[in-house]
């Protein structure tokens, strides 16, 4: 049971490390999909919005 339990937190945990990279949204293929959904009478109910990897800018230096 302790195993179990150990293996679960250790998921957690891993799961919350920062990653190396940032995720913003990916905002061309928002509009992208919000004007086609418009063209044809309908509407998008982004739930989650969809993310470009970008790689993380590095810390100044002092």
């Amino acid at each position: 049971m302790r195993t179990c339990v150990f293996i679960l937190v250790s998921f957690l945990l891993v799961g919350c490390a920062n990653p190396k990279y940032e995720q913003a949204v990916d905002q061309s293929y928002v509009n992208a999909i919000d004007k086609e959904a418009r063209q044809r009478g309908s509407t998008v109910i982004w739930l989650s919005y969809p993310t470009a990897r970008q790689t993380a800018k590095p810390a100044p230096q002092s």
